[in-house]
């Protein structure tokens, strides 16, 4: 099996500064796991690893596609199983680094969505029901239909849910018995880290880094990259703070409330990574010194402390 190490968390913890050290400490390249990362021209609002640090370190995942283009998890795993094995192949150590959860987890346990890939027309009729419903009818269903898939989510982000309850309607199978049958197709021995950090210095992080970046131009960078093709934009609108600033373009919210609006929103994502994060009992919450230890026993030795 491929060795990789998987450096996960919520939002501004550090986990892109420990990916580099780690990186250049046992010769490997980062393969990002960040739903927003992925679009070109986002950069500033996804705290998008400078070009400094990608000329330092090949970085994967990173500005694959357009913002007007849908991209799925699905798409996502297709491309990072590539990215590890020509990182592999290179003799380099695969370093996964990112906090959308649903991203990590289904590329360290290589899921087959050949198996739920489900169709356009149920899609499309889960959909009409959220809209006629709402998300929180939809949240209440997977509940009653699959349990531990539910758990996973929140109430809110009913694009998961909906993705979650078309898994189910399509294979008949909960979510615990998808991922009992997919054991033996492991193709990843994994270390998981993630960094000790208390809530409130964890969220003073967010603070700070709004306000850097709206200094460092993000409202240019939305009326650059996004205004434009606003129409056509998807699941890139979902980024936090990107719809917010188009609202302030807008004229519907003055630039304080916008940058207030954008700090809650981001220290509550980062409460459901925590979230989603600690439900998986084999990370390891550790400090940056640790950290380098823990790894260079697995990379070397294969063992995890």
């Amino acid at each position: 099996m491929i060795k990789l190490v998987a450096v996960v968390g919520p939002t501004a913890s550090g986990k892109s500064a420990l990916a580099m050290e780690l990186a250049e400490k046992f010769g490997g390249e980062i393969i990002s796991a960040d739903s927003m990362q992925i679009y070109k021209g986002m950069d500033i609002g996804t705290a998008k690893p400078s070009k400094e640090d990608q000329s330092k370190i090949r970085h994967h995942m990173i500005d694959c596609v357009e913002v007007t283009d849908n991209y799925s998890v699905a798409n996502y795993c297709d491309a990072a199983h590539r990215a590890i094995a020509k990182c592999v192949e290179r003799g380099k150590v695969p370093i996964v680094a990112g906090g959308t959860g649903l991203y990590v987890e289904n590329l360290l346990k290589n899921t087959d969505f050949s198996a739920v890939s489900g169709s356009g027309e149920l899609r499309a009729e889960l959909i009409k029901s959220a809209a006629e419903h709402g998300g929180e009818a939809m949240y209440e269903y997977l509940m009653r239909l699959d349990m531990d898939a539910a758990k996973l989510l929140h109430p809110n982000d009913t694009k998961r849910v909906i993705r979650a309850l078309e898994c189910y309607l399509v294979s008949g199978k909960t979510r615990r018995v998808r991922d009992e049958e997919s054991k033996g197709r492991q193709i990843y021995k994994s270390l998981k880290l993630t960094l000790d950090i208390e809530r409130e210095v964890l969220y003073n992080r967010i603070n700070a880094r709004v306000e850097e970046m709206f200094d460092r131009g993000l409202v240019e960078e939305v009326k650059s990259v996004l205004l434009p093709v606003r129409d056509r934009c998807t699941t890139s609108l979902a980024g936090i703070g990107y719809k917010e600033v188009l609202d302030y373009i807008d004229g519907r919210m003055s630039l304080e409330d916008t940058k207030e609006k954008i700090k809650l929103g981001t220290r509550r994502y980062a409460k459901r990574q925590e979230t989603w994060f600690r439900h998986d009992r084999d990370i390891k919450r550790v400090q940056n010194a640790q950290a380098f230890e823990i790894a260079e026993t697995f990379i070397y030795k294969g063992e995890v402390k």
